[in-house]
């Protein structure tokens, strides 16, 4: 994907302003995000596919 901030590099977005990501902010929304894909009602048709279950359980 995107390394070092690339996209926001982009002459695309060059009329934007960015600010730093707050990393404990970061942190904790991937946290919540992975708990919700953990939820195995909502996710459990994923069980078997190894790039899904490397990302979720391997943290």
């Amino acid at each position: 994907m995107f390394q070092d901030n690339e996209l926001v590099k982009s002459s695309l977005y060059r009329h934007m302003k960015f600010r730093d990501i707050d990393e404990v902010m970061l942190d904790s929304v991937k946290e919540i995000l992975l708990e919700g894909f953990r939820n195995e009602e909502e996710f459990g048709y994923m069980a078997g596919y190894e790039p899904w279950e490397k990302l979720i359980f391997e943290r």
